[in-house]
């Protein structure tokens, strides 16, 4: 039996916890995550290469293909890993008011840059403390 040096074997090291992160990742997003019994395609709901496909290779068609996948799985779609599409107009009053108990993307928000102001705080107690 010949065992590999430690020095020889970091790569295998690496390899096996980037295929144990990703497989976690995967078990996580399909049956752990909040939005996990959204309905959706498969590959959406673990990774955001689905949306970038359409961004990037399909010259921005993602609002079509938005619309399919609403046609074949019903008004609420899980589009990404971490968002939601709705069709129903009578949902955005339930989303977007002052009681809501949905926070606001913090990906979205954060990028703006504007750290302490009332318009990018993502807590909903916190944005009405300071409101």
């Amino acid at each position: 039996m010949c065992l590999l040096p430690d020095a020889q074997m970091w790569h295998i090291y690496a390899f096996s916890g980037i295929l144990a992160w990703l497989t976690l990742t995967i078990i996580y997003h399909l049956f752990f995550h909040p939005l996990a019994k959204v309905p959706g395609p498969l590959l959406p709901a673990i990774t955001y290469l689905y949306a970038s496909y359409f961004y990037v290779i399909c010259s921005g068609q993602f609002y079509k293909e938005v619309e399919r996948l609403h046609n074949k799985f019903g008004p609420i779609v899980r589009i990404t890993p971490n968002e939601v599409h709705l069709s129903d107009p009578e949902n955005y009053d339930k989303i977007y008011n002052m009681s809501t108990h949905f926070y606001k993307d913090p990906n979205f928000y954060d990028a703006l840059g504007l750290g302490y102001a009332t318009f990018s705080t993502i807590p909903n107690d916190l944005h009405r403390a300071r409101r």
